[in-house]
């Protein structure tokens, strides 16, 4: 295979230097903690270890900021209920130190913490032994966000460099283990073990699974589906290991006995780590250090196949894989392809902080630091899949969906929460505008089939995850997610060029736009996103402005889709809809020139959807409501210490709105005090629960919420620098994948076989549009068995070790031959071929210029029902309309509804589905016609105001409409 292009490698050994040069760019001045060690930038509540995806999510708890890295055990983003095991020690001269977790040992010394720094990337601690040696352990998680391959491999790093700092040599082996407590949600979980330590292979791995694993589940936010648990090391023969007894093997290295290379028989539960429960160890011995350091590296992953559940738009069941896998064909290259990328990992995450770190300063020191502890947790939410063809086993990278979990239950607790989605687009957006792409195709997808019904966007894609099967039920949330849908389809658009997104759902896009038209300036009892607490979810708070301004926004985001289009009839309408709406609203939420939080109501309105009016350069609001809610958040932001309340009933704050908010101020001195603010949260001593950066928050106290554990919805950091992305011209070629740019030289692209291609798409929307007027959309029940799948753990490896084609292993007693001849396959190190299109280089980087309101079990396809009548005050009294149950706004401010189109009246017709299903099938045929030069472009001519195509080149006629 062609190797990746790789960056010019980073000696382990610089990465210390490194470090220091980034603290310098991260750390505010004077910055320390209540404790006996320095902290840069800041002293959070937990800081990031390996935070890669939803289930590879570990993090150090600080107890309040004393709790030193040596002396707790790492955690979950739920910290409360779940232990990860992951303990290291080194020995100085024969005496060890234990650097790393809570186990207490009679014949170790507790190294002395000295420091910690945190980028984007990476969290490093200083550690010193007994005045002898300097330790430097640090956690790398590289994003490297235009490499997919990179991106979806669930692997992340820990480093230990060792240092003479006496400046005498030193004699020095490393220790480190896991137990299985990462892949099981019970510790009384049955777990086997297994190893790879073949000759032919340049690495040792270790590795554990549950042997009564059940697919597609998770328990207490563990995976429950047969993950393995690999942790690996470069081989050598300084590398010793041992899979047993906690006590046992840790004790073994502490006296300086070589671990046994042995296996422990059977199998055992997971334990905990007060028994001697069992573990993988590696131990390293780098020999004399004196001036030159030791260095040493572990590869910690967790691997499932498949990884997402997911009920496509004909209503099929399709079990995803991890992107990776399209790329590294077994375990073996996976892990290998980890350990020799390090070098080049290691370059770009430095990359990526010193960019991120740059393009921060604009907005000041805090903000820096602020991105330092939010980008890991934005990124690790998500996980990035493909389909294989079961008839050719090849994979469809053309097919790229992304999967995100509502990590802490910010939403509604499931899969592809739209909220948080919209919260978290920023940092997509900065770091590769894809990554939201990959997340919008499912759920439209999903939403533009005949399984969904509702005239609204809808809130997820069911769950729990990994189960992506969707959710028709209706909501009370209509204009809240068909507004997220539009505007970041939008977003997604102006960042990537690629419109096909808009191409291929206009008519789903124009659905909820026309929806929005006629409810957004009478919300009613409608909600924001859940966790927004306005009016304390007791009894919802009537017409909020922020809610119609969002609304508003959406309309005005689908007069440009239109525009990208070529549907100008459309484009007038919604524009002038949207500019009609925004005066309206202005008079009613504005009525005394300042916001409020509702029509007729005098509190104070927090109006962080303005953020999405700046983000799409739409200039739909005037100045004057900028002036007056920077205004306003000047004069709530000095009565708290943490945060602005988003409504004075609640007193909650969030984080991401924070940020959107002081994104769209007019005075740089709110801005940088409302992100302050947001620090002082996150580094204040009343944090003494050890979670992971939560958006909400009591602005008075500081106290954390009890929802957003770990929630990507931290992506909102990043909306000031998203502002400053340019906008890219849209084009609006259609793919039959799925759509848009995928990382294999997608984008918004021209040429004759984009445009002739984009032609037959928009033919075969409106044949398809055509047939479906009044076709009525029922949603389909599925109903998911989940059993044990015995499969899993294979049993066609007789030697008990895993097979790599089925990525899984039925773990035995060890043997030398299990060892030896588990796998005959050769495997050398090598970096697989990039794919063309996808940018994996560092410098990349540089030029970047519970569900509220839940209504019914069943689908409908009208607007959601109205729970009580809303209050009329401070309404124009015209736009009363007597006798009227509820209110409506009269044809002065409100245009006529336009009818749904999905309000139909027949069932779905199968033959229309098999129809639309040539029509892809043909699109494909084309394409690879066209890619091949095999075919001109099409002609067309026009008829009753319609094109068709002429087949008369070809001396066919013209195309049989029926």
């Amino acid at each position: 295979m062609v190797a990746y292009p790789r960056s010019s490698s980073l000696s382990s050994t610089c990465l210390p230097a490194l470090l220091l040069i980034l603290t310098h760019l991260f750390v505010s001045a004077g910055a320390q903690a209540p404790t006996d060690w320095a902290t840069y930038p800041f002293n959070p509540p937990s800081l990031p270890l390996a935070v890669k995806n939803p289930y590879l999510n570990a993090w150090a708890p600080l107890a309040g900021g004393s709790g030193a890295v040596n002396a707790a055990w790492p955690r979950s983003f739920l910290p409360l209920t779940t232990i990860l095991e992951w303990y290291a020690s080194i020995r100085v001269d024969g005496t060890a130190y234990k650097i790393l977790g809570e186990a207490s040992l009679p014949n170790i010394t507790l190294a002395t913490q000295k420091s910690f720094t945190f980028t984007p990337t990476q969290t490093s601690y200083i550690l010193d032994c007994g005045g002898k040696v300097s330790v430097n352990m640090t956690f790398v998680t590289p994003i490297e966000a235009t490499d997919l391959v990179r991106l979806s491999t669930p692997f992340s790093y820990l480093q230990v460099n060792a240092t003479s700092s006496d400046g005498q040599p030193h004699n020095v082996q490393v220790y480190s283990d896991v137990s299985g407590a990462w892949i099981a949600g019970d510790i009384l979980d049955s777990v086997g073990w297994a190893v790879n330590d073949r000759d032919d292979l340049q690495f040792v791995s270790l590795q554990s699974q549950l042997t009564n694993p059940i697919l597609f589940s998770e328990l207490d936010n563990q995976p429950n589906d047969g993950a393995t648990l690999y942790y690996a090391a470069h081989k050598s023969n300084a590398l010793t290991w041992q899979i047993g007894p906690s006590g046992d093997t840790r004790s073994a290295f502490a006296n300086g006995t070589a671990l046994s290379k042995t296996v422990q028989t059977g199998e055992s539960v997971v334990g905990s780590p007060s028994t001697s429960n069992i573990i993988q160890g590696l131990a390293i011995d780098l020999g004399t250090i004196h001036s030159q350091s030791g260095s040493t590296l572990f590869a910690l992953g967790i691997v499932r196949d498949p990884v997402i559940q997911y009920t496509n738009g004909q209503g099929r069941t399709e079990n995803r894989t991890a992107y990776y896998w399209s790329q590294l064909p077994n375990v073996s290259s996976v892990v290998t392809d980890v350990l020799s990328h390090f070098p080049d990992a290691l370059t770009s995450a430095t990359a990526l902080d010193a960019s991120i770190a740059r393009d921060a300063q604009t907005y000041g020191q805090d903000y820096a630091n602020l991105l330092s502890l939010s980008t890991r947790q934005a990124m690790a939410a998500l996980e990035y899949t493909v389909m294989k063809d079961p008839t050719t086993n090849a994979y469809n990278t053309s097919d790229i969906k992304a999967f995100m979990k509502d990590m802490g239950c910010t939403s509604t607790g499931v899969v592809n929460p739209v909220d948080v989605m919209y919260a978290a687009m920023p940092a997509y957006l900065y770091l590769n505008p894809d990554i939201l792409g990959y997340l919008l195709r499912p759920l439209l997808e999903y939403q533009d089939s005949s399984q969904y019904s509702n005239a609204f966007a809808a809130q997820n894609l069911g769950g729990s995850y990994p189960n992506a099967t969707g959710d028709s039920r209706a909501h009370n949330q209509g204009i809240e997610q068909s507004a997220n849908m539009l505007i970041m389809c939008l977003a997604h658009a102006q960042t990537t060029g690629d419109g096909s997104l808009l191409s291929n759902h206009y008519s789903l896009l124009s659905t909820w736009a026309n929806y929005l038209v006629s409810t957004t300036l009478n919300p009613q009892q409608q909600t924001t996103s859940f966790s927004d607490y306005i009016g304390n979810n007791l009894a919802q708070l009537t017409n909020q402005t922020n809610l119609a301004l969002k609304g508003i926004i959406g309309i005005a985001a689908m007069g440009k889709i239109a525009e990208v289009i070529n549907h100008s009839d459309d484009q007038a309408h919604f524009n002038s809809t949207a500019a009609s709406y925004a005066s309206t609203w202005k008079t009613l939420a504005l009525p005394l020139g300042e916001p409020t939080n509702a029509f007729g109501s005098s509190d104070p309105g927090f109006l962080y959807n303005l953020y999405a009016d700046a983000l799409l350069g739409l200039d739909l609001i005037d100045k004057s409501v900028y002036d007056a809610h920077t205004a306003l958040l000047k004069a709530e932001g000095s009565k708290f210490q943490f945060g602005i309340s988003l409504d004075a009933s609640s007193n909650m704050a969030r984080a991401d709105w924070m940020l959107f908010a002081a994104a769209t101020v007019t005075d740089s001195v709110v801005r940088s005090n409302m992100i302050s603010q947001v620090v002082r949260y996150n580094s204040q001593s009343l944090l003494a629960a050890n979670q992971p950066f939560l958006v909400v928050y009591n602005p008075s106290t500081g106290e954390q919420g009890s929802v957003s554990q770990g929630s990507p919805a931290v992506g909102a950091m990043f909306a000031p620098l998203a502002l400053t992305l340019s906008k890219k011209t849209i084009g609006s070629s259609n793919t039959s994948g799925g759509g848009g740019s995928d990382g294999n030289g997608g984008g918004g692209g021209g040429g004759t076989g984009a445009v002739l291609l984009g032609g037959l798409a928009v033919l075969g929307v409106l044949l398809y549009r055509k047939r479906t007027a009044r076709r009525r959309r029922n949603s389909i029940s599925l109903s998911i068995d989940l059993t044990p799948q015995d499969q899993l753990l294979t049993s066609g490896n007789p030697n008990g070790t895993y097979d790599d084609d089925m990525r899984q292993f039925r773990p035995l007693a060890y043997t030398d031959a299990a060892v030896q001849d588990a796998d005959q396959e050769v495997i050398t190190p090598f970096a697989v071929d990039k794919p063309s299109g996808m940018r994996s280089k560092s410098d990349d980087y540089f030029h970047r210029d519970r569900s509220a309101g839940r209504i019914s079990s069943t689908a409908s396809s009208g607007p959601p029902v109205i729970l009580s009548p809303p209050t009329t005050a401070g309404l124009p009294p015209s736009s009363v309309i007597a006798g009227t149950q509820g209110v409506r706004l009269d044809d002065s401010i409100l245009p006529a509804q336009p009818p749904s189109a999905r309000i139909t009246t027949s069932p779905p017709d199968i033959h229309i589905l098999s129809e639309m299903e040539r029509i892809r099938e043909e699109l494909a045929r084309v394409r690879s016609a066209v890619e091949q030069g095999q075919v001109p472009p099409p002609q067309y001519y026009a008829e009753d105001g319609e094109l068709y195509p002429s087949n008369a080149s070809q001396g066919q006629g013209e195309l049989n409409r029926s």
